[in-house]
């Protein structure tokens, strides 16, 4: 990443038996903006899910949010009223571990002033499939028009 470009940096480890582990934080420059790092055996730091919502049992351990998939279209959703500015934060960089043979993720979000999920605020981004270790992905927002203003909550998968 380039001197002055700041991210966002989400280390969401998650675990699941779709087997995605990952992290999610968010900096700018040298500074974390916001993380969620699941140090506490427990804490999902906000992040929840349900079957309904494709993934069941959403826990944290061990540094990683983990869960079990139980449909073809799971999601997790951030906690609400996020508060972080977006408008000089283009990346994210989000740390997983694939263990399906899926090759594509998404990241939906929405902000103070359009709240609604959207195809409009979706970023799509390639997986490596059957990954046996945990890969760094950074997620480049700058190319989509409503990423800007206050971020108010994410969508994953």
């Amino acid at each position: 990443m380039s001197k002055g470009k700041k991210s966002i940096s989400v280390v969401i480890g998650v675990l699941l038996t779709f087997a995605i582990c990952f992290q999610f934080t968010i900096v700018a420059e040298a500074a974390v903006v916001k993380a969620w790092e699941f140090n506490a055996d427990g804490d999902t730091e906000g992040w929840t899910s349900a079957s309904v919502l494709g993934i069941s049992g959403l826990d944290a351990s061990g540094g990683y949010l983990n869960g079990n998939i139980t449909n073809n279209d799971p999601y997790m959703i951030s906690s609400n009223n996020l508060n972080v500015d977006i408008t000089n934060n283009k990346v994210i960089k989000i740390k997983l571990k694939n263990n399906t043979t899926c090759d594509k993720a998404q990241i939906y979000f929405i902000t103070n002033t359009d709240e609604v999920f959207d195809q409009a605020k979706r970023r799509d981004f390639s997986l490596i499939r059957n990954d046996s270790g945990y890969t760094e992905y950074y997620v480049d927002m700058s190319t989509i028009t409503g990423w800007t203003g206050t971020l108010r909550q994410l969508r994953l998968f």
